[in-house]
């Protein structure tokens, strides 16, 4: 269940910010809250305001780490489980706070 969760958060900044940032995956932790016994569905979703706050803190510090949570749900739309992923996110090339290349 955690693989299905994986690239997606990542592959989205990657899309949505561009070559000039680093972006990997780099914490990741579930909560199981009952078993799936149905199909399960998750919503992948970065809003605009989300990336203007990401794209201002990594122009002002060089680096974040950004935590999305992931609700898992049944087909009665209901949750089974959580995840928590972490995202590093760093400006490429930066020279900030003694950084090199």
């Amino acid at each position: 269940m955690s693989s299905a969760t994986d690239p997606f958060y990542a592959m989205i900044l990657i899309y949505a910010l561009g070559k000039e940032y680093a972006i990997w995956d780099k914490v990741f932790t579930m909560r199981f809250l009952k078993p799936g016994k149905t199909d399960l569905f998750m919503n992948f979703e970065v809003t605009h305001p989300e990336l203007e706050q990401i794209k201002q803190k990594v122009d002002a510090e060089g680096r974040m780490e950004w935590t999305k949570r992931i609700d898992l749900y049944d087909t009665d739309g209901v949750i089974v489980a959580y995840a928590d992923r972490t995202i590093s996110i760093k400006k490429k090339n930066s020279t900030q706070r003694g950084e090199s290349r």
